[in-house]
């Protein structure tokens, strides 16, 4: 009996998910209840779970497609179309407030002092700057390692210069990563010192190229989705300078609270710092791109990522890979041949 309650009150949470958004004015990124209720416990029944968000996110999508129509004569769906690339621009907004929220979250953790704190941000900033600048230009010790599938290092140089980065600045190499599910990640080489006489920190400013490192797993990638899935998400941490963040952060911490680097990691603050990078990483590329987003999208709906990202990020993804697919609906009736005056 219990368990028929359950299911018919995710069932009437999925239907009011579908029914709501199209007469409602909640945030696109608010998490609906129904999708909170799946992801416990975290990866249990993740590709059942993601199935019915997709099922409810395919019919979400459908209803605004049909409310768009019947409420927009075709001269007109401008506005929806305008109103969807907003609400992609919200998701984009949510995101960087919720990191700031974060790294809030750090700074009382650890009690630093404004002073101390506003050191850091500004130290992040400038060392931001100066990567932005420098990944501009090619720098003459970058090496694309040969070994890397020709498919995978076109990938990146794609959208490395899609997002205005030389892609002679940063390196591509394979690795052999102790933790085998990791396919590829970000590696970052960058300095600090101590001035004795004062103790203050500093953090050394100039750019040591950034390395790309492939996993053997991943060289032996072939489905093209997948590698632009993943391909994006490590480019959006280039982007971002996530590595950055967390190194000056991480630096800060260890060296005015005197708090080892294990302790940083392990504290449920800077686990969800590190969360909302890596469901950056994705939100944000499929929020700029299209195809990166249904890549994703395909991905996501059978891989979970350990300890971050379950059915809730899934969630965002298919939202955005929704909006995507209702823009481009609503973009071809409004330009299509005025052959049938039907809704026009």
């Amino acid at each position: 009996m219990k368990a028929i309650l359950s299911q018919l009150s995710l069932i009437t949470l999925l239907s009011l998910n579908i029914i709501m958004p199209i007469v409602a004015s909640k945030a696109i990124y608010t998490t609906p209840a129904y999708v909170r209720c799946l992801q416990k416990p975290h990866g249990k029944r993740y590709t059942l779970n993601t199935q019915l968000i997709s099922m409810s996110q395919m019919m979400r999508g459908l209803g605004r497609l049909i409310f768009y129509r019947a409420t927009h004569k075709k001269k007109n769906l401008d506005q929806p179309i305008k109103l969807i690339q907003d609400q992609l621009k919200e998701f984009e907004t949510w995101l960087l407030r919720e990191e700031h929220n974060a790294m809030i979250a750090i700074k009382n953790k650890f009690n630093l002092n404004n002073e101390l704190w506003n050191n850091c941000l500004s130290d992040i900033d400038e060392l931001k700057n100066i990567y932005r600048t420098a990944m501009q230009e090619a720098h003459p010790t970058v090496n694309h390692d040969e070994s890397v599938p020709v498919n995978i290092t076109n990938t990146f140089k794609i959208l490395l210069t899609n997002n205005a980065i030389n892609p002679q600045s940063i390196s591509i190499k394979t690795v052999d990563t102790p933790n085998k599910k990791i396919q590829m990640q970000i590696s970052i080489t960058t300095g600090s010192t101590v001035d004795t006489i004062d103790n203050r920190l500093i953090i050394s400013k100039y750019y040591i190229p950034i390395s790309i490192e492939i996993s053997p797993a991943m060289i032996k990638q072939t489905n093209q989705q997948t590698i632009l899935a993943l391909c994006a998400h490590e480019i959006e941490h280039i982007l971002q300078h996530h590595c950055l963040t967390r190194y000056v952060l991480k630096k800060y911490i260890t060296h005015y609270c005197s708090i080892d680097d294990e302790t940083i990691a392990s504290c449920p603050e800077f686990q969800k710092f590190i969360q909302i990078q890596e469901a950056q990483a994705e939100l944000l590329s499929a929020i700029k791109n299209a195809e990166v987003a249904y890549s994703l999208n395909n991905y996501r709906k059978t891989e979970y990522y350990p300890r971050y990202l379950y059915e809730e990020h899934y969630y965002n993804t298919s939202t955005i890979t929704m909006l995507w697919k209702l823009d481009s609906w609503l973009t071809w009736f409004h330009h299509r041949p005025s052959l049938i005056n039907f809704f026009a």
